[in-house]
């Protein structure tokens, strides 16, 4: 069985017009692929 994970970056509300918002999400949704990657998930969309 393979697993994946979808990540769509979403930055909800008025913190979408923040641009330290949007690098901290970001750099959430890097972890977490580097997190699945680290456990052999093997896809990240």
């Amino acid at each position: 069985m393979e697993f994946g994970i979808f990540s769509n970056g979403y930055t909800p509300g008025p913190a979408a017009h923040d641009s330290e918002s949007e690098h901290t999400e970001l750099l959430r949704e890097a972890e977490y692929a580097i997190l699945a990657d680290k456990h052999n998930w093997k896809y990240i969309w």
